[in-house]
């Protein structure tokens, strides 16, 4: 079975990755220089354009669905290693992220051989199957945590300034992880409905919404006590 990468989509994922990559070297520009951070931030660009030129120029398309997930790992590096401990960042969600999603993409890779050539893609929300596919399609499915990395970054930017950052960046990441989780989820449920006698995509389906549920109420409970105490902007 074949894997399907057209040029739009080796242009729209070179894109989002390099964003989060500039994103990330941007942020690490702003702290307080040291060797490990300079080292960080001249891996993480290095990194990131090895990524974006893979993704854009490989022939095998393994080989660029390979490329966008390491663009996801440079910037979790590049935090663990260099990130500002002021800057409210959490490396160890985007690594999670990052290690959960590159998982995900391992099984699926091991799973795909034994699928068929053409099973359901889109489902009701009782999980009624009314669109079909090749199951490489299912590869998309790394482009929503890439934009989870993206998003992270870019709200450690929107809330620069804000007296309760902290507690919004942790609740922020909490969201954002179990967005990714349920991305996994639903992505190897999908294969696995796929295969001859596999499970029910409704088990998938309840799984990635009472995985992201949870995300969310940790989230809260562990937060919303800190941003109902705080205003949300002032000076640090």
């Amino acid at each position: 079975m074949a894997l399907e990468m057209g040029g739009t989509t080796r242009a729209w994922l070179g894109l989002i990755v390099g964003a989060v990559v500039v994103a990330a070297v941007l942020r690490l520009g702003r702290a307080e220089r040291s060797v490990w951070r300079t080292a960080a931030r001249w891996f993480c660009g290095g990194a990131g354009v090895l990524m974006v030129t893979t993704i854009v120029a490989a022939e095998a398309p393994v080989q660029v669905v390979a490329a966008a997930g390491l663009g996801i790992a440079a910037p979790s590096v590049a935090w663990g290693l260099g990130g500002p401990k002021h800057d409210g960042v959490s490396w160890p969600h985007l690594a999670f992220a990052t290690g959960l999603t590159l998982a995900g993409a391992v099984l699926f890779g091991a799973l795909l051989p034994l699928l068929p050539s053409i099973g359901p893609l889109h489902w009701s929300g009782l999980g009624d199957a009314h669109g079909y596919g090749s199951p490489t399609k299912l590869w998309w499915s790394l482009v929503p945590p890439i934009v989870d990395v993206a998003l992270v970054v870019w709200a450690a930017h929107v809330l620069e300034g804000a007296r309760n950052r902290r507690a919004l960046l942790r609740l922020a990441e909490w969201i954002l992880t179990g967005c990714t989780a349920a991305v996994v989820v639903l992505w190897i449920g999908a294969a696995l409905a796929m295969a001859p006698g596999g499970p029910s995509i409704r088990w998938a389906l309840l799984g990635a919404s009472a995985t992201l549920a949870a995300a969310l109420l940790a989230g809260l409970a562990l937060h919303a006590p800190t941003l109902l105490r705080a205003p949300t902007s002032g000076p640090n």
